[in-house]
């Protein structure tokens, strides 16, 4: 995991949440997500992406940009399924390019 604050993970209350979260934690047995962002990954744990992106530690921004998109391609709203996967495509080059 990273160092920074904002991105670190701590259990609270048997629920993985994020730092960012602890003002108003998502406790055992919440129903309903607090935005439209986060899902339930178990019964009444609730998770965004930048949850899952700081738990494993994804710090290069495309590799965090395309899993975004990869999670939902052509679901968020703003383009097709066929334009996120293109961009899912250049931002595996990009983070290549990162990466040297």
């Amino acid at each position: 995991m990273t160092d920074h604050i904002d991105n670190a993970l701590l259990r609270h209350e048997e629920t993985l949440v994020s730092v960012r979260d602890l003002a108003r934690p998502i406790r055992m047995g919440d129903e309903e997500p607090r935005n439209k962002y986060h899902r339930e990954i178990k019964p009444g744990v609730w998770v965004d992406v930048y949850d899952v992106l700081a738990a494993w530690a994804v710090d290069n921004p495309a590799l965090q940009h395309l899993i975004k998109k990869a999670l939902q391609p052509g679901e968020r709203g703003h383009k097709t399924r066929e334009q996120d996967l293109a961009d899912i495509v250049a931002s595996a080059k990009r983070a290549q390019e990162l990466e040297q």
